[in-house]
């Protein structure tokens, strides 16, 4: 598929076993409960799937895994990053195997200059011709000038935006869409939420014309996750407002508790769901007794929410 996915989009965890391994069997069980519920996409080995523990090898295994295991019901992305020449080894393996584009990470731990990302951008695309995802994120922030370079990528179809500054992301669609009319482009750039628990920025992404979002709550409780997006598409803002004021909200403040919460709070509710995953590799911590029990009275509210 040569387009950005749209939708609800599911980010896999990365399962392990005790001695931090990767459960293959545990992916595979994950992936299929994921694609079940018709996610508009599929994002391996990225933020929730922990890829700044991951060895090459590693992602390679998980990519090879989600091809076979998806097979062709969504489009699969896969994150591509960390230094360039690991960016460029995973872009090569991941079109052998059949992924279908994938979400850029420039390394963690740097603050590369605006020069130094486009570099990093169009080394990349150089070295693939995979569908590219750039993503707007701390230690990776775009500006304008640097969003209408990357633009001239042939192959790159969307921007995740993890920041949330509204203003930017209006001034960003905007500069877009005028450079797609001024050069007539058969390309139209998609855009998507990916803030943390984007649940919670969602109307103000739908003000802007942006329903494509990834959904932590997908990995662990997809029945909530879809009935808020559900909720979202039909303007029923008083079901959007309830789920998130009584499970979105709390879920949020839980997760920060945490350093690396966003992932660790995934793998905590698959547990208490009788679905566990193993835990997280360090230096991220999982979650303790008492968050474990205040997880489980959220997770309760929200299924109370959606049946009643």
């Amino acid at each position: 598929m040569n387009l950005a996915p749209s939708g609800l989009l599911f980010f896999p965890i990365t399962p392990f076993h005790d001695d931090s391994t990767i459960d293959l069997d545990g992916l595979e069980r994950h992936l299929e409960s994921g694609i079940s519920h018709s996610p508009g996409g599929v994002f391996v080995a990225c933020g929730a799937g922990e890829f700044h523990s991951l060895s090459e090898g590693e992602v390679q295994q998980i990519a090879q895994l989600t091809v076979g295991v998806i097979d062709g019901r969504a489009p699969i992305f896969l994150g591509s990053g960390g230094s360039i020449q690991t960016a460029k080894n995973i872009s090569r393996f991941a079109k052998d195997v059949g992924i279908s584009g994938l979400l850029v990470f420039p390394p963690y731990m740097v603050s590369p200059s605006q020069e130094g990302l486009r570099r990093y951008f169009y080394e990349l695309a150089e070295a693939s011709d995979l569908p590219l995802i750039a993503y707007n994120r701390p230690g990776s922030i775009l500006n304008l000038d640097l969003v209408i370079d990357l633009l001239q990528i042939e192959n790159l179809v969307g921007i995740k935006d993890g920041l949330g500054e509204m203003n930017f992301v209006a001034d960003m669609m905007k500069t877009t869409r005028n450079w797609e009319t001024q050069i007539k482009s058969s390309r139209a750039i998609s855009f998507m939420n990916g803030t943390p628990t984007a649940e919670i920025s969602a109307l103000k992404f739908r003000d802007l014309g942006i329903l494509t979002y990834s959904s932590a709550v997908l990995s662990f409780v997809p029945e909530i996750s879809v009935a808020f997006y559900q909720s979202l598409l039909v303007n029923n803002d008083e079901m959007t407002t309830q789920l998130l004021k009584n499970f979105y909200e709390p879920l949020a403040d839980l997760r920060d508790e945490v350093e690396g919460g966003a992932i660790s709070i995934i793998k905590a509710g698959n547990r208490i769901l009788g679905k566990d995953y193993g835990g997280v590799r360090a230096p991220l911590l999982d979650f303790n007794g008492d968050q474990m029990v205040r997880l489980n009275r959220i997770i309760k509210s929200g299924m109370e929410l959606i049946d009643s």
